[in-house]
């Protein structure tokens, strides 16, 4: 098959960019012969379930965004998929999508997400992923989940609903976020919960050590394991203690920076 185009055909075989928006669609369906579709949008539509895009193999942007869909599915051949926009859906667990390692963009955002620890968890997995909008779910309620979640995944940014200056200054919060974490690491000593320490600095002394030397291994033991305890202290208050989540936009309307940009 062929649609026209500028006075042309052109194949359905052809086509790298599709966009259904608006068209009071119902089902995801007769898109296979789309075999180089690398852009899908069939936002604002009535599909339920995300079925019909296993041919769709070289697809990297795919938006559902603006329809009812419950749960995330039907995505295991999309390996290539890069952007993936779920918005203003009723998805309630982020799960399903353990094939799309290319994964570089998500959003979720005016979902009913509303499990904190398990979502991150199930985020570990995806190392590239680079930004994420979760706004307006259940969990966007929960006091500094933003930068629990960029503590917890290393190289993202979340993005919500707050405003060019709000927004700005919640980057710079988790890039300081980020920083400290690698503070942490590099001043991370293998072993200072234990004897090592003292082992390393005494392994080329000789047999005439005196004696005497047991006493100091002991409190030199005792004082890497205040050292140790110190700095799990330290880190554990230095979370507690991050500025609490921007407050939501007073008029409750979605703004530039929850909404996923599409090219025109």
């Amino acid at each position: 098959c062929s649609v026209k185009e500028e006075g042309e055909a052109l194949k359905y075989s052809e086509v790298t960019r599709l966009r259904l928006e608006f068209k009071n669609i119902f089902k995801i369906e007769h898109l296979w012969e789309f075999t180089s579709l690398v852009k899908l949008q069939m936002t604002n539509n009535c599909i339920e379930k995300i079925e019909g895009l296993e041919i769709l193999t070289n697809l990297e942007c795919l938006d559902l965004s603006y329809n009812k869909i419950k749960v995330i599915e039907g995505l295991d051949t999309l390996v290539k998929l890069k952007q993936l926009n779920l918005s203003m859906n009723n998805i309630s667990v982020i799960e399903n999508m353990d094939t799309l390692e290319h994964l570089q963009h998500l959003s979720l955002a005016h979902t009913r997400i509303s499990q904190l620890d398990n979502t991150v968890e199930y985020l570990r997995r995806f190392k590239n992923l680079r930004s994420l909008r979760l706004a307006g779910n259940p969990i966007s309620r929960e006091t500094n989940y933003t930068l629990y979640i960029v503590r917890a995944l290393d190289e993202i940014t979340v993005t919500g609903s707050l405003s060019e200056l709000e927004e700005d200054t919640e980057i710079k919060a988790q890039t300081i976020a980020k920083q400290e974490l690698q503070l942490h690491r590099d001043a991370f000593v293998e072993d200072l919960n234990g004897p090592h320490p003292f082992g390393s600095m005494t392994v080329d002394d000789g047999d005439e050590v005196p004696e005497t030397m047991e006493s100091y291994e002991l409190k030199m033991s005792e004082l890497c394991m205040q050292l140790f305890n110190e700095a799990v202290k330290i880190q554990l208050e230095s979370a507690k203690e991050q500025p609490k989540k921007k407050k939501k936009n007073r008029t409750g309307k979605i703004t530039r920076a929850e909404t996923w940009a599409r090219p025109s």
